[in-house]
C-alpha cells in the first residue's frame, strides 16, 4: 500500500520524493514506483489488515470537510501466476485509486494564510487534477483526429504517469465519481461530474499480460540490487541516496516473491 502527496520535483525522470523512501521511474513503461512494501496476501485476515490501514488515511479537516486526507492514494494489488514446467511467471495488477477531491481554496480554507501548508496542499491537488483532466481531454481528442501516437511528458506532477496506463487502453478501467448532495456544493457537483464525463469519452481496449522468464526476472532484481549498491558506495553526496535504498528494496521484493513462489 502506498500513500503519495504532491510536491514539486526537479525535471529528472528519476527523483524522491523525501522522507517517504519512495521514488518514481518515468524512463519505465508503465512508469514505475520504487520503495513501496508489498504486503504478501495468504489469507482473509491478511486483506482486513491492508483495509484498516488504508482506512487510517485522515491527515487534517478542512472548512468544508471535517476529515481529509490532503492527498490521492494509490493501492497496487499483484496476481502471480507461476508456472514451474514453462519457468514463467504471468503478473496481472490491479490498481486501486482515491483521488483528492477538488476544492476551491476560498471555500476549503477560508482566511488561510499564504504559508499555511493545508493551503498549498490544496492547491497541488487541484493543480494535478487538472492535469489529469487536461490529458484526458487530449487524449479524447487525439483518438478522433485519428492519431495513434501520445506522449505524457508534458504533463507536470506524477499523478498522470501513474494513471497512464489506466487511460490508453492497455486495461479495463472504471471511474466512480463522489458528488455531494447538498444544494450549497452544487458548483462543485456539476464540476465533478463534467470530470467524470470526460473521462467517459475514453476508449479502451485491453491486452493480454505477457508472461516473463524467471530467469529474466532474476537477473534484472539482481542487476538492479548490484547497480544500485554500487552507486550508494561510489557516490559522494546523498542526494539520491533515497532513490538507490528504494531500488534496493525493490530488488529484495521481487527475489522473495521468486522464493515464495518456489522459483529459487
Amino acid at each position: 500500500m502506498l500513500k503519495k502527496t504532491n510536491s514539486t520535483k526537479k525535471d529528472n525522470p528519476l527523483w524522491f520524493t523525501g522522507a517517504s523512501g519512495v521514488s518514481l521511474d518515468k524512463t519505465c513503461k508503465p512508469p514505475k514506483l520504487f520503495g513501496m512494501s508489498q504486503i504478501p496476501i495468504g489469507k482473509k485476515e491478511d486483506f482486513l489488515e491492508a483495509f484498516r490501514t488504508i482506512a487510517c488515511r485522515n491527515t487534517a479537516g478542512t472548512s468544508m470537510n471535517d476529515h481529509s486526507s490532503r492527498s490521492h492514494c494509490f493501492v497496487f494489488l499483484n496476481l502471480y501466476a507461476s508456472s514451474k514446467d514453462s519457468g514463467t511467471i504471468r503478473t496481472s495488477r490491479f490498481q486501486f485509486v482515491d483521488l483528492a477531491g477538488s476544492e476551491r481554496l476560498n471555500e476549503a480554507h477560508g482566511s488561510a494564510q499564504s504559508g499555511d501548508m493545508r493551503l498549498w496542499e490544496g492547491m497541488a491537488t487541484n493543480f494535478s487534477l487538472t492535469m489529469l483532466s487536461q490529458c484526458v481531454r487530449n487524449l479524447v481528442s487525439c483518438s478522433k483526429s485519428g492519431r495513434k501516437t501520445f506522449s505524457f511528458r508534458g504533463y507536470v506532477g506524477d499523478l498522470v504517469p501513474l494513471l497512464s496506463e489506466s487511460l490508453v487502453g492497455s486495461a479495463m478501467t472504471l471511474v466512480v465519481v463522489c458528488i455531494s448532495s447538498a444544494v450549497a456544493n452544487a458548483g462543485q457537483s456539476v464540476n465533478a461530474l463534467e470530470f467524470g464525463e470526460v473521462f467517459s469519452k475514453l476508449t479502451v481496449h485491453p491486452r493480454g499480460v505477457e508472461t516473463e522468464k524467471v530467469t529474466t526476472m532474476k537477473r534484472n532484481a539482481e542487476a538492479l540490487r548490484d547497480s544500485a549498491e554500487q552507486a550508494l558506495k561510489d557516490s559522494n553526496t546523498t542526494k539520491y541516496a533515497v532513490v538507490r535504498d528504494a531500488q534496493i528494496r525493490q530488488a529484495q521484493q521481487v527475489l522473495d516473491i521468486l522464493n515464495c513462489l518456489g522459483h529459487l
